[in-house]
């Protein structure tokens, strides 16, 4: 898989048109058609308006969409682990919703002492992305974290994966509705 061989060279890949328009379609549908809650933050799951603007709904197979993408989730952990030794054993994923206007301030995967996280993935959701819409997802350097080193625009069908604890980003302030499928690759 390819996807395994990157991610074993580097701390975080792009992939452009991972999946196809009509995945990302059925998936927002699917996202619009459930909902969400407003995102917490921390060990201590605290909604902070002031850190995070979006809404979540974790996705649980209840949907033949959902559970689509969580058998190809899950055949990405199977080959995370074949490739690259890292133990993975569970995936935990949601749809997130940010707002016009909706953000998340710079910051990692891992929550403070849980090895839990290893693996973040991002697939976005947006067919019409323009530059200049803003919710442009920003990678800093762990050397230099007041610049971003990467701006990746959330653009329909693209795949970011990461390494958890090591990734610093945050989601840029949106200009219109950002939708995307989140979550991680576990070691518990």
């Amino acid at each position: 898989m390819e996807l395994a061989q990157l991610l074993s060279s580097q701390d975080l890949i792009v992939w452009d048109g991972y999946a196809q328009a009509s995945l990302c379609l059925d998936l927002r549908q699917d996202l619009l058609s459930v909902g969400g809650v407003s995102a917490a933050v921390g060990s201590e799951r605290r909604v902070d308006a002031s850190v995070r603007g979006d809404s979540i709904r974790w996705l649980d197979g209840s949907t033949q969409v959902q559970t689509k993408i969580l058998q190809e989730l899950e055949r990405i952990k199977i080959e995370l682990n074949q490739q690259c030794f890292l133990g993975l054993k569970t995936v935990e994923a949601h749809y997130a919703h940010y707002p016009k206007g909706g953000f998340y301030q710079k910051h990692v995967d891992r929550v403070r002492n849980s090895e839990g996280r290893v693996v973040t993935f991002i697939l976005y959701l947006n067919s019409s992305w323009k530059t200049g819409d803003g919710g442009e997802l920003k990678i800093y350097s762990r050397w230099n974290d007041e610049n971003p080193s990467l701006i990746i625009e959330p653009i329909a069908g693209r795949l970011v994966m990461f390494l958890s604890d090591r990734v610093i980003h945050e989601v840029a302030e949106t200009k219109k509705p950002r939708f995307s499928l989140t979550g991680w690759f576990r070691r518990d």
